[in-house]
């Protein structure tokens, strides 16, 4: 069962909308909806988003995040840093 619909009728892939919103906002094709996915991991924990609701929103667990991501956080290496 497809979730997604337009007009009535279910979406069977998003490739022609995302192809479409990329040329909009000028992005060549080495943009994809990967790399956005990793940009938005990468400034969420710049911003010091709580980790639980950042690796929810992201679809990955908080361990994954913090091993790939951690390094982003504000508080990554504070107390060493404090000494």
């Amino acid at each position: 069962m497809r979730i997604v619909h337009y007009d009535g009728a279910p979406i069977a892939s998003v490739r022609t909308a995302w192809e479409s919103a990329r040329d909009l906002a000028y992005l060549d094709s080495s943009v994809t909806t990967h790399v956005l996915w990793h940009t938005r991991a990468t400034w969420a924990m710049q911003a010091g988003l709580d980790r639980w609701e950042v690796a929810g929103a992201l679809g990955m667990s908080v361990k994954v995040l913090e091993d790939v991501y951690g390094h982003h956080h504000p508080d990554w290496q504070q107390n060493i840093a404090n000494l």
